[in-house]
């Protein structure tokens, strides 16, 4: 899954940005391409925004990724229930937002 490939590469930068402001609040975000067959000959897209809770890291603690990635999951389940038909095109970025605390 993606977030997993990028898991440690997030945790590095948070711990970066840790250091440098002592603390730090962060969330992910993520834009999916969406596809769903409309009719036989149809099809529609859609490429909504998916986001962790905004969450607080301080110097020397460790990123609590499991959530954000947990988060991101159970709102891109949501979007995609209810016999919806979206299946995921392309992952088309994923930024990670951080401000000092």
């Amino acid at each position: 899954m993606f977030l997993d490939s990028v898991k440690d590469e997030v945790i590095t930068k948070i711990n970066e940005a840790t250091q440098q402001h002592k603390g730090i609040k962060w969330y992910i975000c993520l834009r999916i391409k969406l596809i769903r067959k409309v009719s036989a000959t149809e099809e529609e897209t859609c490429s909504p925004f998916f986001r962790s809770n905004c969450q607080t890291t301080l110097q020397n603690e460790i990123p609590n990724m499991e959530m954000a990635i947990k988060k991101v999951l159970t709102s891109f389940e949501e979007f995609q229930g209810r016999g919806s038909g979206w299946v995921i095109e392309s992952i088309q970025y994923m930024e990670l937002m951080t401000a000092a605390y």
